[in-house]
């Protein structure tokens, strides 16, 4: 499991390599059979192997008549002698039964000789107009002077001529289907980490009012952010969510089970009713010293940051709401160093009620460091003015 973690990266590159190949495997086969469908390979297409009960024709007016036949060649083999190159393209010179000679493409490998009647029973062909330029048609009148059609051609070959067999379809669609796949896992990745830069845009403050809020419990967020696997790196560099974390249905699921167990909240009332009491309440009112204040007034802020993270209110309304709460805490404490060390005493006389231990100690001492990891920051909310003016209207 160490080795796993620790080389991440490698592992999730070959697992997806892995089903990459898997994916293209299973696909092989149906899309051969799609291959040949498309291409028209199959026992009937033109080009392919004549059936039992496939036409003769003997005449062009025979080919004229019919979507699909077989000729008889007089001949008794081919040869390059035996036809014409026209702008790349071998067209083989035939004389059918009539006596009339076609220009064909032609499928070698479909042909079949029969020898207790001497000749060789074509490819299935259909009879197809045939474009030619003027300098085309004047090859043919050179070296084809005895064609009795040159508009058009006999089609024994369909798409043959560029078709692949089976094991060549089969080594190239593995390959390009694995890369296929692997682009189609990456971009389904990339997608992912979009959405989820965008739901964490949805939370991250975007302007110094914002920040100056969210600072009020940054403490608690910093490290709340810090259990979904950052740690301290949270407090050191993770960007200050209203909320503390991304909106995601991870982060949702675990707010909502933290506000029911830690402060039996299970909705948006509830929670605004207890911001009131903490606030402008008996839990403020109540408070013999600042550690008491600094106690009911910061969690007030973090509560109406929660319950935008859960989507119970707007922006708007999570900001007014917490302006309010903001400007009684400016009223009470004269710093935000007053505010915080408030904080901090009060987490301690909470933590440390009844018999906490050194596990209560170590919590203490973490929360102090958060604080301390904050304060360090270039782009600390404890650098901005502690009078700043907090109203909605002035972003």
């Amino acid at each position: 499991m160490d080795w796993i973690k620790k080389n991440g990266p490698v592992v999730r590159l070959l697992v997806c390599l892995a089903l990459s190949i898997a994916f293209a495997l299973g696909l092989a086969r149906p899309a051969w059979m799609l291959y040949v469908q498309m291409k028209d390979l199959d026992p009937g297409g033109v080009g392919s192997e004549a059936q039992a009960d496939t036409p003769v024709a003997h005449s062009i007016k025979e080919m004229e008549a019919l979507d699909h036949f077989a000729v008889h060649a007089v001949q008794r083999g081919w040869d390059d002698s035996e036809g014409v190159h026209l702008s790349g393209v071998y067209y083989r010179l035939v004389t059918l039964d009539s006596g009339e000679q076609i220009a064909m493409r032609y499928n070698l490998d479909a042909d079949r000789y029969d020898p207790a009647n001497d000749f060789w029973s074509s490819p299935i062909g259909a009879w197809r107009p045939w474009t030619l330029t003027d300098q085309e048609r004047a090859i043919l009148a050179r070296e084809a002077p005895d064609l009795a059609a040159t508009d058009y051609y006999a089609d024994m070959l369909g798409s043959h001529g560029s078709a692949l067999d089976r094991e060549s379809f089969t080594t190239r669609f593995i390959i390009f289907g694995t890369i296929g796949a692997l682009a189609v896992l990456a971009a389904i990745r990339a997608l992912r980490n979009l959405c989820r830069k965008k739901r964490a845009e949805i939370t991250q403050t975007k302007n110094d009012l914002e920040l100056w809020l969210v600072g009020t419990y940054a403490i608690w967020g910093q490290f709340y952010a810090g259990l979904y696997g950052s740690g301290m790196e949270a407090a050191r560099k993770g960007p200050f969510h209203i909320g503390a974390v991304p909106r995601t249905p991870e982060t949702v699921k675990e707010m909502k089970e933290t506000l029911e167990d830690s402060w039996d909240i299970g909705s948006y009332e509830e929670l605004l009713d207890t911001v009131e009491y903490m606030s402008v309440g008996p839990g403020f009112h109540n408070c013999m010293n600042q550690t008491g204040r600094a106690w009911e007034l910061c969690r007030s802020m973090q509560l109406l940051g929660c319950a935008y993270l859960l989507d119970w209110c707007s922006r708007e309304e999570m900001i007014r709401r917490s302006c309010e709460v903001g400007k009684i805490i400016q009223r009470t404490f004269q710093s935000w160093d007053e505010l915080c060390q408030s904080f901090l005493d009060g987490f301690a006389a909470w933590k440390l009620s009844g018999s906490a231990g050194e596990a209560g100690m170590a919590a203490v001492q973490q929360r102090a460091d958060v604080y301390w990891a904050i304060k360090g920051r270039k782009d600390s909310p404890y650098n901005l003015p502690w009078r700043m003016e907090l109203s909605p209207q002035k972003k």
